[in-house]
């Protein structure tokens, strides 16, 4: 017994369910999805830019840093630039790859880069059409202590701080 089905099919993410083995035969659903970028966004006074927004799978309302998926074909980079600006309203500074993990490695191929994007400008932001968010901008300061108090309840939004620790607390303080 081997192969794959798709068991189904959606806007944002399809499920196929493989089947595989020898004598202890097995099944696996896997989620397949675009993958994702997520940006720790700072502007030149040493502002956090996040997001509060609506989330439907956990129902509840969490803030969190700008992210989004990749369109086919776009490199990580340029999503991460076009979410942060989009979501967040921060254009250009200096960029810098904290992390490539795989988000759910039991039952799903998508994997996330978090960037960190340090001395950026200012903007207006236009998010999608649909995106209802409220933008709240925080001292790092802040930002570590609302991470240390356990705060934010994604793991994009805290490893990308956990990642980006060091480097913003060296200049910023924390």
């Amino acid at each position: 017994m081997s192969g794959t089905r798709r068991a189904f099919e959606g806007r944002y993410l399809k499920i196929d369910v493989l089947e595989f083995g020898g004598r202890a035969p097995a099944v696996r659903e896997v989620v397949r999805v675009h993958s994702g970028v997520c940006v720790l966004g700072v502007d030149r006074d040493g502002y956090v830019m996040l997001v509060r927004q609506f989330r439907q799978a956990i129902d509840r309302v969490i803030l969190e840093l700008p992210a989004g998926v990749r369109d086919i074909g776009e490199t990580a980079i340029a999503a991460a630039n076009r979410e942060l600006s989009e979501e967040a309203g921060l254009v250009g500074g200096t960029w810098t790859h904290l992390l490539h993990y795989a988000h759910a490695e039991g039952y799903s191929d998508g994997w996330m880069d978090l960037f960190l994007a340090l001395d950026c400008d200012r903007s207006d932001n236009h998010p999608d059409p649909g995106e209802e968010l409220e933008l709240v901008d925080i001292p790092v300061r802040e930002f570590y202590a609302m991470l240390d108090r356990g705060e934010f309840v994604d793991a994009k939004t805290i490893l990308a701080a956990s990642s980006a620790r060091r480097i913003l607390t060296e200049r910023w303080g924390g």
